[in-house]
Parts: C-alpha cells; sequence; structure tokens
C-alpha cells in the first residue's frame, strides 16, 4: 500500500463523526480496491475487465497486466466459462438471478481452485454498466469437509 494510503486511512479516529462534507474521493476509493485484501475484479458488457486489484491478482498467482490484457474467462475452467458467460449476461441484463456462483479457475503452475464469484451490476457516473466480482477461494474448505 502507499505510504501516504495507509497513514491517511491508519489514522481515522472512530470516535470522531464524519462530516457531512468528507467523502470517498475517487483516489481513495481506487487505494481501497486496490489494496483490499478481498479479490475483486470490475468487468464490462463486452467481457473485459476495467479493474483488477492485487487480491485477485494474487489469487491466481498471475501479473495484473496479464490478467487485464487476457481473455476474462481465461483463466476459468472449461466446463464452466458457458455458465460463467450466460450468468453475466443475465445479470447486466438485469434478470432476477442469484448473485453467487461456485467456478473452477486455473492458477499458476496449472493449480485448479473452488472460487465462490458474488456479482453485482453497477453504474458509472457516464451510465456505463459494471459488474463488480468479488472472488472467495473454497478449495481449502471444500477439501475439509471431503468434497
Amino acid at each position: 500500500m502507499a505510504e501516504d494510503s495507509r497513514s491517511r486511512f491508519g489514522e481515522l479516529d472512530p470516535d470522531e463523526p464524519a462530516g457531512h462534507d468528507e467523502r470517498l474521493s475517487r483516489q481513495d476509493f481506487g487505494e481501497l480496491f486496490e489494496f483490499s485484501p478481498m479479490p475483486m475484479a470490475v468487468y464490462l458488457e463486452d467481457y473485459h475487465p476495467a479493474a483488477i486489484n492485487n487480491a485477485f491478482s494474487e489469487l491466481l498467482g498471475v501479473p495484473r497486466e496479464t490478467l487485464m490484457s487476457g481473455p476474462t474467462l481465461g483463466y476459468m475452467h472449461p466446463d464452466d466459462r458457458e455458465a460463467a458467460r450466460s450468468g453475466m449476461d443475465m445479470m447486466f441484463a438485469g434478470a432476477d438471478v442469484p448473485p453467487t456462483a461456485i467456478v473452477r479457475m486455473f492458477c499458476t503452475e496449472g493449480v485448479i481452485r473452488t472460487i465462490e464469484a458474488s456479482a453485482s451490476v453497477t453504474y458509472g457516473i457516464d451510465g456505463t454498466k459494471y459488474l463488480l466480482m468479488i472472488f472467495r477461494d473454497i478449495s481449502e474448505e471444500l477439501w475439509n469437509r471431503g468434497q
């Protein structure tokens, strides 16, 4: 995390009420997204990533630049790709679909992880639709349950 953001966020006083004029700036939001411990990505309707945070890059063990330029569903197990594409399409279309799905994703050295992906559609200031996705590796949890 950038030195200035760590100190700024680390010095917030929970007992001090926030003023009405104190809003999260775009830069602050970007830093919160970037350095969140939760793996996250934002996708456009054409399936291309608009943003990928460090935690998602670390989860897959793939540099962010590679994830940003590669095929969005390319790291997903081939048997899960069509359902994922269909789910993304339905969410962008406004269909009432479950916001969470389980998919298998390829990580470094060919390791396959089982990932719980939670998604929601959000809109940019200009009306652009985005799909915000939060990922959680449930591989170990499933392994411990014998599944």
